[in-house]
């Protein structure tokens, strides 16, 4: 297994980087041809490989428990590679086209089939705000980014389940189970940064005008979507006890105290686990509440097909404040790791009323009703004698902060006047 593991990882390898020679750019969309299941179906990665092309930023594909294994790595050659080498190399011959270049457009005409779906680098922008195309992204797989995300985050899960045990045997250093404790925690970065490409996505297309079977170049996500991508992030980053961890499996989490290149940082010898957890849970707030996402949730309210339910950025803030804040509506303590989440939203939502912020006046409206409402409920809730001694004070800084953003607001009202 391990022999072969290595074998597919290095014709992968290899096979995308002769590409690149040949003059073949990235293709980050190459990798949704397949859907999520059809990737743990050996027959099929077997006779057509795990993508369209060698030319997109391809992760091992891992299955999980009680799956088929299908190939560890793409090693066909896809359907676009075919295609675009066509197009750069085929010689010219007289007696099928007039001419050169009838027989190039006729290669290029084929390029609205599903199969040979491109975006690059321009397009995808490093899985950055920038890009708007949920299929288009950096190391995934499948048709379906959001299936296949929550198929990883199940399998990290069983990671975390197993570690110490499962990462060292006697006389190995504990430092192993601090790497594959990060590296399972990264798939909920990488999740969160994809998945919430949904929220104000844009489904791209680079066809022309009278190609075969050619559609608009922009499709907005459709607003069902949006709001199941908004339920996968509320469901696994922003809800209370998303990530905890037993104190037995944090004592593990030991450092190889020589440089070996897989954990290099020196800051502090144990894992700062607030830290670690603070930047996962918050990551999908920063996507969400950046302002141009906003304006594409703003935007594609009117883009939306008439006779369906927008997904508008009222639903966004409201579902949003209504995950972060769970524990304020109940009267229930929150954790460590969820008074985090909720500084960091405070933070995001007042620098809204408190800069000149690039957000639209919609979105600036929106925040300044969370702000209102959140500060509404914690005065009634500052009476509350159950909350312990940290969660009444971080609900009065978080009072405070709600309260001094509302009046730096009608203070900046008033000067305008």
């Amino acid at each position: 297994m391990k022999q072969r593991y290595i074998k597919e990882y290095v014709i992968s390898l290899v096979a995308h980087e002769v590409g690149h020679t040949l003059g073949l750019r990235h293709n980050f969309k190459a990798s949704s041809i397949n859907t999520v299941a059809e990737l743990h179906d050996s027959n099929t990665t077997r006779r057509k490989g795990l993508s369209g092309s060698v030319m997109d930023y391809q992760p091992v594909n891992l299955s999980p428990k009680a799956m088929p294994q299908g190939e560890f790595y793409h090693t066909e050659l896809g359907p676009y590679d075919y295609w675009v080498i066509e197009y750069a190399y085929k010689p010219f011959e007289k007696k099928e086209y007039s001419s050169e270049e009838e027989m190039l457009l006729a290669i290029a005409s084929k390029n609205t089939r599903p199969e040979l779906r491109y975006g690059t680098d321009e397009d995808c922008f490093g899985n950055s705000v920038s890009g708007v195309d949920p299929l288009c992204n950096l190391f995934d797989y499948g048709s379906n980014p959001i299936e296949y995300y929550a198929e990883r985050i199940n399998m990290a899960k069983e990671i975390f389940a197993s570690l110490p045990e499962k990462a060292i045997k006697k006389g190995e250093n504990f430092n192993r189970v601090r790497v594959m404790f990060s590296r399972a925690l990264g798939q909920y970065n990488q999740g969160a940064t994809i998945v919430a490409k949904y929220i104000g996505g844009l489904y791209t297309h680079r066809n022309h005008a009278g190609d075969n079977n050619q559609t608009v170049p922009f499709t907005p996500v459709p607003p069902q979507e949006q709001r199941t991508a908004l339920e996968f992030l509320i469901k696994n980053y922003l809800v209370t006890d998303a990530l905890t961890f037993s104190p037995v499996l944090l004592n593990n989490l030991g450092i190889n105290r020589l440089s070996d290149g897989e954990d290099s940082r020196r800051d502090r010898l144990d894992f700062g686990i607030h830290d670690a957890i603070r930047n996962v849970t918050t990551s999908p707030l920063y996507r969400i509440y950046n302002p141009t996402v906003l304006a594409r949730v703003r935007d594609n309210e009117m883009k939306t097909v008439t006779g369906t339910q927008p997904f508008t950025q009222q639903e966004l803030f409201e579902s949003v404040r209504n995950a972060v804040w769970e524990e304020l509506m109940k009267n229930i303590e929150p954790s460590s790791y969820k008074r985090d989440v909720q500084r960091t939203y405070a933070d995001i939502i007042t620098a809204m009323l408190e800069t000149k912020s690039m957000v639209n006046r919609d979105a600036i409206a929106l925040a300044r009703l969370d702000c209102s409402t959140l500060r509404d409920i914690l005065k009634k809730n500052s009476t509350n004698k159950k909350l312990s001694g940290i969660s009444k004070a971080h609900y009065e800084d978080m009072l405070a902060q709600f309260t001094s953003a509302l009046d730096t607001k009608k203070d900046k009202e008033k000067q305008n006047d």
